[in-house]
């Protein structure tokens, strides 16, 4: 079984693995605040809708204010107001009397013609009583249109069943015929073939999973798996900081042993001794798992 190492993100490997995204990225890691354009934007949006809504109460103000009249027109109504105003018909002068129970005689108004010409006066006495046998005749006149007009949608009824019976066998003769045209003998049909491609489609899809599920089940909580073109990545630029960090150790004056020297030193050395050992544990043979943190 093949060793798990774990690497947790430090100065050095955490810049590899994590680096820098963008001036708005380093601006939060040196602990300065980036200038938040969201809210700039909603200010503006903001100061616009107000502008629209003044222009808007403005534009009402305008259509409301009285318009401008000479003065010899001033006190001259409207004669659209005057023809509307004498057109109004009279309304009803009677009204209930306080305390007395009783109302006036009511208004009549005359009631509006049936057909062209002058009203109908209201009658007097009551219509005429028809006669019995003017009934019974009127009576069997409606039966019989009656039992006509059932008649004539019973035969309708049959007539389109009729129709479309035969629209759906020669919609099905014509579907026998095409297909017998279509399909050759001896050959696969056509949906049997796109059944079994949607089979292989479903499992090949099936075992995809069930490589996926193993390989999430052979990963530790909290880390994740470092492929064979990362870890190569990732060797080699470890080695050109390595390189980097030598060059620099290198060039350290000798002579000069001042207390901040001494402590960039030390902090070079400990940064190639931290490379050295992570380089090595990445050549070891096995998996490698690195801290999603």
């Amino acid at each position: 079984m093949p060793t798990q190492r774990y690497h947790h993100q430090d100065s050095v490997v955490g810049d590899l693995i994590n680096p820098v995204q963008g001036i708005r990225d380093e601006q939060r890691r040196k602990g300065i605040q980036p200038k938040d354009h969201m809210a700039e934007n909603r200010r503006i949006i903001r100061n616009i809708s107000h502008q629209k809504q003044r222009e808007a109460l403005k534009k009402e103000e305008e259509a409301n204010a009285e318009k401008f009249k000479l003065a010899e027109y001033q006190n001259v109504g409207s004669r659209v107001m005057q023809k509307v105003n004498e057109a109004k018909a009279e309304e009803p002068k009677d009204f209930l009397k306080a305390h007395s129970g009783a109302a006036g005689a009511p208004h009549m108004y005359p009631r509006e013609a049936t057909t062209a010409g002058s009203y109908v006066p209201r009658q007097s006495a009551l219509p005429s009583v028809p006669k019995q046998e003017d009934l019974a005749r009127e009576y069997e006149e409606r039966k019989q249109a009656r039992i006509t007009k059932e008649v004539n949608i019973i035969k309708s009824n049959m007539n389109a069943i009729k129709r479309q019976t035969e629209a759906m066998r020669a919609a099905e003769a014509a579907r026998a015929v095409g297909a017998e045209q279509t399909h050759k003998r001896g050959e696969v049909p056509a949906y049997l073939k796109r059944f079994q491609k949607q089979h292989a489609a479903e499992e090949a899809q099936k075992q995809r999973e069930q490589e996926e599920a193993r390989e999430r089940a052979r990963v530790p909580h909290g880390t994740r798996l470092v492929g064979p073109e990362e870890k190569e990545q990732l060797l080699s630029e470890l080695r050109k900081s390595l390189q980097l960090e030598l060059k620099r150790l290198n060039s350290f004056s000798v002579a000069n042993d001042s207390m901040q020297l001494i402590k960039a030193r030390e902090e070079c050395e400990r940064k190639i001794d931290q490379i050295e050992k992570t380089i090595r544990e990445f050549e070891r043979p096995g998996d490698l798992f690195l801290a999603l943190d």
